[in-house]
């Protein structure tokens, strides 16, 4: 693979990332001619930056210290190529900064019960405490019940949600296919799903993103 990048004259992602890295400790000069380009450096989703980043980005911001990083460390869920939370606390120490941390505690997607619900699952595992608060009120005052469940396998967790939709449908008829949905975090999981359900004679619809050449 790198053989034929060499060859062709190209890059990949990971390799801009260490080549500038690379460079930066092999040539100081290089660094402070970098620095003079920037007043002023912001960083969105720095909870996604990995220890190679947050070097380059530390290297950049020494002349000036005007950092200004954006995070939220509830929604790191890039560990598994290489982002670290704990870059904000690094960010934090490295920069002195603690004393200027803003937290933004206003959350305008959910209600308030499936905050107080996530806020009992991150317990002990958050960098930086939040006292979350909707903003919005549920219309018409409805805030679900929420309960957490852990199944052995994906087939026990298959045939709950089966029994669930069975049960609601028992307790009240009037209600249709339609108003059920299940949310699930990769399609993989979907594409079992919809074979399940169909063989349990319930319809369903699998719906997915829509492709840049499907739009109109």
């Amino acid at each position: 693979y790198h053989d034929e990048l060499r060859k062709n004259n190209l890059i990949d992602f990971d390799q801009i990332l260490l080549l500038t890295h690379g460079l930066f400790k092999a040539h100081p000069e290089l660094v402070e001619a970098e620095r003079q380009r920037f007043d002023a450096i912001l960083i969105d989703e720095f909870q996604d930056t990995d220890p190679v980043q947050y070097d380059i980005i530390r290297a950049l911001a020494q002349r000036h210290n005007n950092l200004f990083a954006v995070a939220d460390d509830d929604q790191s869920i890039f560990a598994w190529r290489g982002a670290h939370t704990g870059n904000i606390a690094r960010f934090l120490d490295d920069f002195a900064c603690r004393d200027r941390l803003v937290v933004l505690n206003e959350n305008y997607r959910s209600a308030q019960c499936i905050i107080d619900r996530s806020a009992q699952l991150l317990a002990g595992h958050r960098l930086i405490e939040k006292r979350l608060q909707a903003a919005l009120t549920p219309r018409n005052g409805f805030a679900p019940e929420i309960a957490f469940r852990q199944f052995a396998d994906d087939t026990e967790e298959t045939a709950f949600i089966l029994e669930q939709i069975a049960a609601l449908k028992g307790e009240c008829p009037a209600l249709n296919y339609a108003d059920f949905a299940i949310l699930y975090p990769i399609h993989a999981i979907g594409e079992q799903l919809e074979t399940k359900l169909l063989s349990a004679k319930i319809p369903c619809q699998l719906v997915k993103r829509q492709g840049v050449f499907d739009q109109d």
